[in-house]
């Protein structure tokens, strides 16, 4: 079985407003290519859009929080469609505004 690697749905875009995102598309593209990083896309517990049916069925209920003005954004969206496909319940709230990381500015 070969791993498959982590997509980001959303590589470019120029939604986003001024002052830019905390993180942009570039930035995700540099640190997957970064060989010491490279386990962790091929990692369903890190990368969690690549678990399977299996272990998402297994998951307690899930609350996803989402930015609107993260790039990371439609991995969170496919990531609770994949779960509610699989049986599992799943909350995905998205915050109007926000760039990603800004739970980490308050």
């Amino acid at each position: 079985h070969t791993p498959q690697k982590a997509t980001l749905v959303r590589e470019e875009s120029t939604e986003y407003p001024e002052p830019a995102y905390v993180i942009n598309p570039g930035e995700i593209r540099t640190q997957r290519n970064l060989t010491l990083l490279q386990k962790y896309f091929e990692d369903p517990f890190m990368s969690p859009l690549l678990a399977g049916e299996e272990l998402l069925s297994q998951l307690p209920p899930i609350h996803v929080v989402g930015a609107e003005y993260d790039p990371l954004l439609d991995d969170a969206v496919a990531l609770c469609r994949k779960i509610k496909s699989c049986g599992g319940r799943v909350r995905l709230e998205v915050i109007p505004g926000m760039t990603h990381g800004f739970l980490n500015l308050v």
